[in-house]
């Protein structure tokens, strides 16, 4: 019972509704991650003390809305200054959504495994921002970065909020509602494509490209998490 919920909602909803393989990135943390040259981390630890602070429910809305323009092709990427604050605010929000997401599928009764859950929405949260960082810097655009990571992640967040009520509501064994959610999954890569082009600037195959990347990261990160996750709860008593 709980296997099959958990792979359905897996820590995250990627892209792709997928009953086998659905989460989201997670690949490893690398310690000398940084914003691009605006040493983004840098700038916000020495501003804020060793953690950046929690975004304020005005931000969270700002940023919402913000991704939801951008999915509609309302407004730009350009439209929310990518600074260090900005940036940490909308990977403080992914963290947020994965670690409730998870406590929400899992329920009280496996409250024991909330440190690792911890763990698990850290690296989720830090893994593509690391593993696009790296692919930006081969490819020269690590300019490109700071706008292209905060775009590319609140539309994520919005992605992630829009399917969990989706799923809450209308559930997952009707037609009608598959039907619906994959509609909703197709839109989402659209945006996510959309985003990732116009942030970078450098035409709709780069913009392809980081998507693909996001949506491989995060199946491999599923196998992970449900590898991890299933063992533990099976062989509670």
């Amino acid at each position: 019972m709980f296997g099959k919920k958990f792979d359905q909602h897996c820590v995250f909803l990627s892209p792709v509704q997928n009953n086998r393989a659905i989460g989201s990135a997670s690949h490893r943390v690398d310690a000398g991650f940084h914003l691009g040259d605006h040493a983004a981390i840098d700038g916000a630890i020495s501003d804020h003390g060793m953690t950046p602070p929690l975004p304020t429910p005005s931000t969270v809305v700002d940023g919402i809305t913000y991704a939801l323009r951008m999915a509609i092709r309302q407004g730009e990427p350009g439209q929310l200054e990518p600074t260090n604050r900005a940036i940490w605010d909308a990977l403080w929000f992914r963290f947020f959504l994965i670690f409730a997401n998870s406590i929400v599928m899992l329920g009280m009764d496996h409250a024991w495994l909330i440190p690792l859950l911890g763990v698990i929405a850290l690296v989720d949260t830090l893994s593509y921002p690391v593993i696009s960082h790296f692919v930006l810097q081969l490819t020269g655009l690590t300019g490109r970065f700071p706008l292209f990571i905060l775009a590319t992640t609140w539309i994520g967040n919005l992605r992630v909020i829009i399917l969990f009520l989706m799923l809450m509501i209308l559930g997952s064994d009707s037609l009608g509602g598959n039907f619906l959610l994959l509609v909703v999954a197709i839109w989402m890569i659209w945006a996510a494509w959309s985003v990732a082009t116009r942030s970078l600037g450098q035409g709709g195959f780069a913009g392809a490209g980081m998507v693909i990347l996001m949506m491989v990261v995060e199946v491999m990160n599923a196998s992970v998490i449900i590898g991890m996750i299933h063992p533990l709860v099976a062989n509670t008593p």
